[in-house]
């Protein structure tokens, strides 16, 4: 009887630790770093205009180059989470399993926070021992492999990551079908598949992981809501944009009307079908959804925590698709210098933040600001992700088509004619940037006086826009215009004729209140280059970033 009751003491005790170390772990989760950063860099004030009033200027000048959140998540590192390790070590070496549990929490609290490198190392000890203790297939095993995993993607080590979801996966097979854990792995390893450009193989382990789990969960369920909204960027990111649009917006309604719109899984959602929205030319209703977005981060996580900072990049990609490419520029600036401060040089998220704001200079034709931040992305990502990696391509078709644009048509052929092929093979055909640098290719062709190779290029992009967008869609008049022009120009007046009636003199004949803002500046184009008799060189260009 005495051994029962102090067991039930001690398993009582233990379950009151657990409770203490999930409120301890919520709280911290829920910190702000950036308003801690921003009281801070008040309290520096505050302390120099008490005592050195004369520095004030000084100080201004260095709080406007440094983070003070950078400084404040260091603080927290090293004051808070370094010792709370330390305390683990030292006051729970007897209960290895308890250990394991306080140090699962603290890596979660490390990523939560943006503290990536410190997460993966602890969740590494995690998965050692558990693997040790539990055995490779062990539920609480499989939870913390898979959120090691998480932590090396967020790293970029995709490779590693892959490697260990694979793994995972296989020892989760006993698992019954619905299981959560046996799905987030593979809802992980969709993720990890996607960024490593494996477009194809994600789609379809998410469409076979959508039939499995919603019969048995329900279409409302929180599981499988995750895994529909996965599949559609999916889709969209391989171009089946009204698909995927609709299951965003039918994953959307039902986050809202369950959880509010301040939920993570809402933002997440409005986010997806923002980015669905601007891919599908809807770019004034993406940029107030996406508007939202940042709104609701900034209240949330504060103005530079990573993900923040990608919502206010994905909104100034918005901006400029709206036509209001100051606005965009601007905010690009401010995302790149916070992404340089807080993330790195060479993190992906800067590359890519550096890469928009290439673009949106060379959408001012401020070539020469873009070029150099073009070639030091396209440097690094070969580097670091190697050629066939869809970021590398990406922005190896970017250069391409700014290289154009500048006149350097020998130098932006020769990128096209190596990138073209490996483009088509990981991107598709349907991939709009595919689409895109085949009709630049063709405008380039066209310069170099290759009219018979312009043509063929231009009827190809052509055929793929077709097929991907509907006949009034800006990318398809414009891709028109360009291969109606190099067609007359290479004396197929007839053919160049009927595609002008097709495509292009529908959008000259519509009211202009029914035409978005890349659809008015394509048509003034179009219709100054007619009325300066160019045939029209100019117009054809306006698409190309």
């Amino acid at each position: 009887m005495q051994a029962r009751a102090q067991r039930a003491i001690a398993e009582q005790r233990s379950e009151q630790l657990e409770r203490v170390a999930a409120f301890q772990q919520s709280m911290l989760e829920e910190i702000d770093i950036e308003a801690m950063g921003l009281r801070l860099g008040e309290d520096l004030r505050q302390q120099v205009a008490r005592s050195a009033p004369g520095m004030a200027g000084q100080l201004e000048q260095v709080l406007g180059k440094v983070s003070t959140a950078e400084a404040a998540r260091s603080l927290m590192e090293a004051s808070v989470l370094a010792r709370a390790e330390e305390a683990i070590a030292r006051d729970f070496a007897d209960q290895p399993e308890l250990a394991a549990d306080l140090r699962e929490a603290s890596g979660r609290v490390h990523e939560a926070l943006g503290l990536y490198a410190s997460a993966e190392r602890t969740l590494a000890r995690v998965v050692e021992w558990r693997q040790a203790a539990l055995g490779p297939d062990d539920p609480a095993t499989l939870r913390a492999r898979r959120a090691h995993a998480a932590a090396l993607r967020q790293l970029s080590h995709y490779d590693e990551a892959r490697t260990l979801l694979e793994a995972a996966l296989a020892d989760a097979s006993g698992l019954p079908p619905d299981d959560e854990t046996r799905a987030m792995i593979e809802l992980e390893l969709g993720e990890v598949q996607g960024l490593q450009g494996d477009l194809a193989g994600a789609r379809a382990a998410r469409q076979a992981l959508l039939a499995r789990l919603e019969p048995m969960r329900g279409a409302e369920d929180r599981l499988v809501l995750r895994v529909k909204s996965d599949l559609a960027m999916n889709m969209a990111r391989m171009g089946d944009l009204p698909e995927a649009r609709a299951m965003l917006e039918e994953v959307l309604a039902i986050r809202r009307r369950r959880l509010g719109d301040d939920h993570a899984d809402t933002v997440a959602s409005m986010s997806a079908l923002a980015i669905a929205l601007a891919m599908h030319g809807q770019s004034h209703d993406a940029v107030e959804l996406q508007r939202q977005v940042v709104a609701v981060q900034e209240r949330r996580l504060g103005s530079e925590h990573p993900d923040t900072l990608a919502a206010r990049g994905n909104l100034a990609g918005m901006l400029s698709d709206s036509g209001d490419t100051e606005s965009a520029i601007g905010e690009a600036e401010a995302v790149v210098e916070a992404r340089r401060r807080v993330l790195g040089e060479e993190h992906p998220m800067t590359l890519r933040g550096m890469l928009n704001l290439a673009s949106l200079r060379a959408r001012l034709d401020d070539l020469e600001g873009a070029l150099p931040l073009e070639e030091q992305v396209l440097e690094a990502r070969m580097r670091l992700l190697g050629p066939e990696h869809p970021d590398t391509l990406f922005v190896a078709l970017n250069h391409a088509m700014s290289l154009s644009r500048a006149g350097r048509l020998r130098q932006a052929q020769a990128l096209f004619a190596d990138t073209m092929p490996r483009a088509l093979e990981v991107l598709g055909g349907k991939h709009p940037q595919y689409q895109l640098a085949m009709t630049v290719w063709g405008v380039t062709l066209e310069d170099a006086g290759d009219l018979a190779g312009a043509a063929a290029r231009l009827g190809e992009a052509l055929a793929l826009r077709e097929q991907a967008l509907p006949p009034d869609a800006h990318q398809v008049v414009d891709t028109a215009w360009s291969l109606a022009r190099v067609l007359r120009a290479a004396g197929r007046a007839a053919e160049a004729d009927a595609l002008h009636a097709r495509l292009v003199a529908p959008l000259l004949a519509a009211d202009p209140a029914t035409l978005d803002p890349r659809q008015r500046v394509l048509r003034e184009h179009i219709e100054e280059a007619i009325a300066e008799g160019e045939g029209p060189r100019a117009a054809a260009v306006a698409g190309r970033h």
